[in-house]
């Protein structure tokens, strides 16, 4: 949910997906897929809590499987009376506070310096895998050394 917010605000703000160091691989889509099977395992917590199977449906075991539900409701809802925060608009989002400082466009540039030095096998398993050059290295040319 915070990643998908957190793009929310970036494009509510006019900000560019270029302006991050690192961006997810799958983007939003990858929050939205997660959030979705998130959603699908409390819908099947919940019917297995109102359908157990093997037994006949009961009012204690039903709110045995589903305690945490109201747990993590009251919680939320605790804090934001307690604490007395508010939600925060995608256009009042602070996306600047906490920012380190640093030059992206010349961190980019040593990064292709970087990439263009690369052997054709550290080329194809970053594509492949989605691996870092620390984590490719290491392990081919510690193959290699074999």
């Amino acid at each position: 949910m915070a990643h998908i917010r957190f793009r929310a605000a970036m494009k509510a703000q006019n900000q560019s997906l270029d302006d991050l160091p690192f961006t997810a691989i799958l983007g939003v889509y990858g929050s939205y897929f997660g959030l979705g099977l998130n959603v699908l395992c409390i819908m099947a917590q919940g019917f297995i809590a109102i359908f157990p199977v093997g037994n006949p449906p009961s009012a204690y075991n039903f709110f045995v499987n589903m305690l945490a539900l109201p747990i993590v409701l009251v919680c939320y809802v605790g804090w934001k009376i307690v604490f007395r925060t508010r939600f925060v608009s995608a256009r009042e989002a602070d996306l600047i506070t906490g920012r380190r400082e640093l030059d992206l466009g010349e961190a980019k540039r040593l990064d292709l310096e970087e990439r263009a030095k690369w052997k054709w096998y550290h080329k194809y398993l970053s594509l492949r895998l989605g691996l870092t050059v620390g984590y490719i290295t290491f392990f081919v040319d510690l193959h290699l050394k074999i």
